[in-house]
């Protein structure tokens, strides 16, 4: 795994509760979170771990709907998606 994949990985971690377990390449939750969305936040932190941007724009699109613009989550997400978008 590369260092720019690692620290790709970390940022995922700390934004979302999640880590990546390079022996079976899987995203894991960590966070004993009762957030009411996430289940979608986990979805989109997959997608995003699998550099799948225009779909995760879509995915997030959908969720702001539900829980709002300025949620930080919405927030924090946005924000990653706009880093690793620029960050080629």
């Amino acid at each position: 795994m590369s260092e720019r994949e690692e620290s790709v990985i970390e940022r995922l971690r700390v934004l979302f509760g999640h880590y990546y377990c390079p022996d079976c390449y899987q995203w894991k939750c960590t966070a004993k979170c009762g957030r009411r969305h996430q289940k979608e936040l986990h979805e989109i932190s997959e997608v995003i771990g699998n550099n799948q941007f225009k779909y995760a724009h879509k995915l997030l699109a959908k969720l702001a709907l539900d829980i709002g613009e300025n949620e930080p989550e919405v927030t924090r997400i946005r924000t990653l998606l706009a880093f690793l978008e620029g960050d080629d």
